[in-house]
């Protein structure tokens, strides 16, 4: 790391003050300077001028075509300095000691160059303001900046709820879009008509999202806030002890990024409009984010609750405190309904916080995040399933779970006596162990890897576990005390891209508590 470090200061003058996709602009101007070094090695005075009217002019259009520095006004002052040069040298001539005809022959070859050069660069210039500042429509309409281990799953509902929307083409999210990272920013810079800051806990305290914000700021890229519940804005004492808050922020040094503009961007970021959303995450409360943010209309979102089918027969369990999961269920629900469009009562749905589960329930995904089987409603919603002997399918959405162990059922013993009072809560506990016979698949939208395309094939791997006949129930048969000891006999199936993988460990991914 040091060394990397000596070699970009050592370096500098090559690299920071460009575009990480034109790095190679240093060099040109070292070829230009080289030729122009050469030329007095020429004896006519007249091929002199000629010769270095034509490097200035190739290199000038080098410039307007490629825009290799950070900043346009460094573009702009290099082409302003770049044709003032070709005036001078096209009043060279005239400073002449030869003839007068030998200077009126000159004058009107190097004038006859300038303008034909001039007369070919019009049509470039503009071209290229047109392509580069004028266009109507950027590549990206929305581009989500986001904390991947925070606010991954909300992200990608979030992108999901956009491309749905009315008036939205295109949205930007790492794990679809981001090919080479040397570019992230300037698709940001260049490429996004509008950044969506989705402010999580830590949101502050990633370089690489600070990295996109700054961009965003100096290239004048709209920016509004979607503000999730856990939220705090940064106030000033953070913002003048962020260097110690977070002393890596030296690696964007890379991308001419420092901390006061880090500092002065979060100063900004704080001042602009913001979206805030309910605690309580539906998908009715997304539609209304995203109708914001389609409209331009930046308000906080009113708590709103799903419209949900009483005659439902397929559930989504989800612990309802935790607005990742809760995320992660509503974009399995959304991938999951267009399979039963021929059958609208099977259409998986996630069921409302402390709500009875209908009657006809017969099939229930449990989304199996940290600490799910610690809240009472979900402990509810099982108790009921389990009185109706439903059929069960674990999902496996967080990488942070542990499936439950003996210690974790005896730990959780009080909980479960709450819920299922004044009856003894073994029959629950079991029940939670017995959650676990069944085949866990993995679906989890926070992953730095998870594409929309994995999570697709993962979405129809669910799709045919529905489906099968191999289905299990939830029952309040005791579980054997090895399984509970040792949860890694317990199986996952782990459905990547474009297949289905083997048995893995449970213990591998997630679990409880």
């Amino acid at each position: 790391a040091a060394g990397q470090t000596d070699f970009l200061v050592s370096h500098a003058f090559l690299f920071v003050r460009y575009r990480p996709e034109t790095y190679w602009y240093g060099l040109v101007l070292m070829l230009r300077n080289l030729l122009i070094s050469f030329v007095p090695i020429v004896p006519q005075v007249v091929m002199q001028v000629f010769l270095t009217q034509l490097v200035t002019l190739l290199q000038l259009v080098v410039v307007m075509w490629f825009m290799p520095s950070r900043v346009w006004q460094g573009n702009a002052l290099d082409i302003v300095f770049s044709l003032v040069l070709v005036l001078v040298l096209t009043s060279a001539p005239f400073f002449m000691t030869h003839s007068t005809h030998d200077v009126q022959e000159a004058a009107a070859s190097t004038g006859a160059f300038v303008i034909i050069w001039a007369i070919a660069a019009v049509p470039l210039v503009i071209f290229r303001i047109a392509l580069k500042y004028l266009q109507l429509s950027k590549a990206f309409q929305f581009f989500i900046c986001h904390h991947k281990p925070g606010a991954g799953c909300l992200a990608r509902l979030l992108k999901m709820q956009l491309m749905d929307t009315d008036g939205v083409k295109t949205v930007f999210i790492d794990s679809d879009d981001l090919k080479d990272l040397d570019v992230l920013f300037d698709y940001v810079g260049s490429h996004t008509e509008t950044v969506v800051a989705l402010c999580s806990t830590e949101l502050f305290l990633r370089p690489w999202c600070m990295g996109e914000l700054v961009t965003a700021k100096q290239n004048n890229v709209g920016l509004v806030k979607v503000v999730a519940p856990d939220f705090i804005p940064p106030d000033s004492n953070f913002i003048d002890d962020y260097v110690v808050l977070l002393p890596n922020i030296t690696c964007l040094a890379q991308h001419a990024i420092n901390p006061d503009m880090v500092q002065d961007m979060i100063r900004w970021v704080v001042m602009q409009p913001e979206i805030i959303i309910p605690s309580a995450l539906s998908e009715a409360v997304m539609l209304a984010v995203c109708s914001a943010l389609a409209s331009g209309t930046y308000v906080p979102v009113e708590p709103l609750e799903d419209t949900v089918v009483t005659d439902g027969s397929t559930l989504i369990i989800v612990d309802h405190s935790n607005i990742e999961a809760v995320a992660a269920a509503l974009v399995l629900a959304k991938l999951l309904r267009p399979h039963f469009a021929h059958c609208p009562a099977e259409i998986p749905v996630v069921w409302p916080k402390d709500t009875e589960l209908p009657g006809g329930t017969r099939k229930v995904l449990i989304m199996c995040t940290n600490g799910v089987f610690a809240q009472p409603s979900v402990l509810r919603a099982l108790l009921c399933a389990g009185q109706r002997s439903s059929f069960h399918v674990p999902i496996l959405a967080s990488e942070n779970f542990r499936v439950p162990t003996a210690q974790f059922l005896d730990e959780h013993r009080s909980i479960a006596a709450k819920v299922t009072a004044p009856e003894d809560p073994a029959r629950l506990l079991t029940l939670i162990a017995n959650v676990f016979k069944a085949i866990a698949i993995v679906f989890q939208p926070g992953q730095f890897s998870t594409t929309e395309k994995i999570l697709t094939t993962q979405a129809h791997g669910v799709v045919e576990r529905l489906s099968g006949k191999n289905l299990k129930k939830l029952t309040y048969e005791a579980v054997s005390d090895a399984a509970v000891e040792h949860p890694s006999s317990i199986k996952v199936t782990e459905v990547t891209d474009g297949a289905v993988s083997d048995e893995f460990p449970a213990a591998r991914g997630s679990g409880a508590a």
